[in-house]
């Protein structure tokens, strides 16, 4: 009988974790999408804000984040970078009208 190397076992641990590990991850992932106040002069690219990475065009901002519910501490920097946010939702639900106080605080 042939026996298979330890290294090979230990690999097919590893891989077969990080498929079970990859698809719990993956159901809490939401898509986001701010709708700007006023639109872009041109698109943006990996826009880096909060735990989001952005990609903006127009006055629509999306991303795919680890979020159940939007919050304004994942709005915030988004709006630092490109402007006043209209709305912001994860899923199908939305910021409330305080969040997007917080949200745009001091941004013009």
């Amino acid at each position: 009988m042939r026996s298979l190397p330890v290294k090979k076992i230990v690999s097919g641990l590893i891989f077969s974790s990080a498929l079970v590990g990859g698809t719990l991850f993956a159901g809490n992932i939401n898509e986001v999408k701010a709708v700007l106040a006023s639109p872009l002069s041109a698109p943006k690219a990996n826009v880096i804000a909060g735990d989001g990475v952005f990609n903006c065009d127009g006055n629509i901002c999306t991303a795919s984040m680890e979020r159940q519910k939007p919050m304004s501490r994942d709005c915030r920097p988004l709006a630092r970078q490109v402007g006043k946010v209209a709305s912001f939702q994860v899923g199908n639900v939305n910021l409330d009208e305080k969040g997007l106080e917080t949200c745009n605080k001091g941004i013009n």
